[in-house]
């Protein structure tokens, strides 16, 4: 009987800030990370890209496997205040 820690679990959260959603996926996939909630920040009908504007938690942050990353959206350059609430925010459904 051979038994092992498997070694450290703790990964660090990758930096998708700036990622399209689709692109953000590879990395907070590959890392055995799930998406959790989407917030929608400001207008996003208009012309431009749509990209992550925030995420928590926040990158290089430890993390567990099966741990969830939450993402704030909208077009690049729009701000994101530190002290936004989830329910100041749309959600979309992931």
């Amino acid at each position: 009987l051979v038994v092992e820690d498997g070694g450290s679990n703790e990964i660090p959260t990758p930096d998708v800030v700036g990622y399209t959603l689709e692109d953000a996926k590879i990395p907070i996939f590959g890392s055995n990370l799930h998406l959790g909630e989407i917030y929608v920040v400001g207008d996003t009908v208009n012309n431009g890209p749509i990209v992550i504007l925030k995420q928590m938690p926040e990158p290089n942050k430890k993390m567990r496997a099966g741990d969830v990353i939450d993402v704030w959206v909208g077009k690049k350059g729009t701000p994101v205040s530190d002290d936004m609430e989830p329910n100041d925010q749309d959600e979309i459904e992931n």
